[in-house]
């Protein structure tokens, strides 16, 4: 009988041991659980944070595309008015070098009494 008792102790012992393995096992299970689901909130938080960073550079790129675009543009517009000031200049010496060229001649005509195509009253 003295080996029973010593079985039953034994069998106690045992079943003891697989339920606290069994428990442990369950906790870890349990801790798994809830580190994946932090694991998974702080990706998600760097997930948020990394799209604002991105939200943030998007626009300060606009705002920079759109301040080199004006100054661009307003360096353009100069350009073409500068262009436009020169063209007209050009014309202006064009038409007052044949104007004058034509008073020299018809003054030269005058001095050396040849007929002149001036009107009268000039």
């Amino acid at each position: 009988m003295a080996d029973k008792v010593v079985n039953n102790d034994n069998g106690a012992l045992v079943e003891s041991a697989m339920n606290q393995a069994i428990m442990a096992e369950q906790q870890a299970a349990e801790a798994v659980t809830a580190t994946r689901r932090m694991a998974e909130e702080i990706l998600l938080e760097a997930r948020r944070k990394a799209g604002a960073i991105a939200a943030r550079t998007d626009h300060r790129i606009a705002i920079i595309q759109k301040s080199r675009a004006k100054a661009l543009k307003k360096r353009l517009d100069s350009m073409k008015l500068q262009q436009q000031r020169s063209a007209a200049f050009q014309i202006s010496i064009t038409d007052d070098s044949a104007a004058l060229n034509k008073a020299v001649q018809e003054l030269a005509a005058r001095l050396i009494g040849a007929p002149s195509n001036l009107t009268a009253g000039s």
